[in-house]
């Protein structure tokens, strides 16, 4: 008869005891040495307090999994070890314990001790929201994904000055614990596994203990999924800037520096791409073909980006052309028309060198773009309009114009940069 389940408060008596103070160890041949001083008053004692704990903590994160382990360490120290191994071993897995948790080696180390942990936790916990109690910013936060908070209406700097505060207590917060005589079954040599390695161990009961030291309160009194939490919160409170770790939700980007202008800023965002130098020019006057040129050389930001793969590298390039014509209609009336072209030139992203995929009339090299627009009318304005895209965003556009001329004219001193049409660009006046 296993012991009492959650859900069974039926006691074990002092008559259950009797009935198996002789049973041999499942491995039969030999007498239960410690189970001969197996004491039902004192089971009957860790069964009140085992339904004490379900009352008072067993609401709260690992609350079940501590009471069952507080129960194994209790039944154990009455001397009854051997009679509810497989007791424990079916209320344990049902709640998604570890045999650390429910104290399944007890009293050999079992790095789990519950009021060392419990402790730990919240001094913790206690340390975490100190940032806001003690430092004079301001405590709007927005929750997020990864855990923790990121704060609101707070300076970069004051933000920062948070997280370093929650960072320190988790380097100052430590579970701590040495038990050197948790368990006394007479002075027989008792033999037991080390943990799940395969290999037996033969010890006097008297001298097991258990001891350790770990920051951040992550001894095995938790599981797996929530060491990795633990540890996953601690990386994101703890992100320095500058460090060439990105951290997300934290950091789009980290270069190892705190530089603006070089990609990533000081704050560890992604800054837009650099204005680009465009120029613009036409065929010599009386050539058939009547060609506009546009042309932008790849920034040094742009090109060691490509070759480092960062994250501020180049998406894209926009071209557009804005060409105007004034001319007298059938009446006699001077009007103007407009024509606006757009091109896109594509980032290769699998290209050893620099490349981008340009539009029919485009052609991209490693070391610039080019663009040609033929057949444009004689006293055609043309505007060129230039800008790069990244993840971040637009870079500020760069324009240049000119009066396309069929024949060699006179400077006609036409300008554009005051005058804006309705698509916002520049055109002659």
């Amino acid at each position: 008869r296993p012991f009492p389940p959650v859900s069974d408060q039926t006691n074990w008596s002092r008559a259950d005891v009797d009935a198996l103070r002789n049973r041999t160890c499942p491995g039969g041949g030999h007498v239960n040495e410690c189970l001969r001083g197996c004491d039902g008053d004192k089971l009957d004692v860790c069964q009140l307090e085992f339904d004490h704990c379900v009352a008072e903590v067993g609401h709260r994160q690992n609350g079940g999994c501590e009471c069952i382990g507080r129960l194994r360490a209790c039944t154990v120290d009455s001397g009854c070890i051997e009679m509810t191994n497989d007791a424990f071993r079916h209320l344990c897995a049902p709640m998604n314990c570890t045999e650390a948790q429910c104290q399944f080696d007890y009293p050999a180390a079992t790095m789990c001790d519950w009021d060392s942990h419990v402790e730990c936790v919240d001094e913790l916990a206690t340390c975490l929201v100190q940032p806001e109690a003690t430092l004079n910013f301001s405590t709007v936060r927005r929750g997020r994904t990864e855990g923790g908070f990121d704060y609101v209406n707070d300076t970069y700097d004051q933000t920062q000055a948070k997280y370093a505060a929650r960072c320190a207590c988790y380097n100052q917060t430590w579970e701590n614990y040495t038990d050197p005589a948790v368990y006394e079954c007479g002075n027989e040599s008792v033999t037991y596994m080390l943990g799940a390695t395969g290999f037996w161990q033969t010890d006097v009961a008297n001298y097991w203990y258990r001891s350790y030291v770990n920051n951040s309160c992550t001894s095995s009194c938790m599981n797996q999924t929530e060491l990795d939490r633990r540890w996953t919160d601690k990386a994101y409170d703890c992100a320095v800037c500058g460090d060439g770790v990105i951290m997300p939700g934290r950091e789009e980007c980290d270069d190892r520096n705190r530089d603006d202008l070089d990609g990533c800023s000081y704050e560890c965002t992604i800054e837009v791409p650099e204005k680009l130098n465009v120029s613009v020019w036409q065929t010599v006057p009386g050539d058939p073909e009547w060609t506009v040129f546009t042309e932008w050389r790849h920034t040094s930001l742009t090109q060691s980006a490509h070759r480092r793969r960062e994250l501020h590298r180049v998406m894209r390039y926009s071209l557009t052309l804005n060409i105007t014509r004034w001319a007298n209609d059938s009446a006699g009336v001077n009007q103007r028309s407009e024509r606006i072209e757009e091109y896109l030139f594509f980032y290769n992203e699998s290209s050893p060198e620099l490349a981008f995929a340009a539009p029919p009339g485009g052609n991209c090299s490693n070391v610039s773009c080019f663009f040609a627009r033929a057949r444009v009318l004689s006293g055609e304005f043309v505007t060129a309009t230039v800008f790069a895209t990244n993840v971040a965003g637009d870079s500020k556009n760069t324009t240049r114009g000119l009066r396309f001329a069929a024949v060699p004219t006179i400077d006609m001193r036409f300008t554009y940069a005051d005058v804006y049409n309705a698509s916002g660009l520049p055109q002659a006046q």
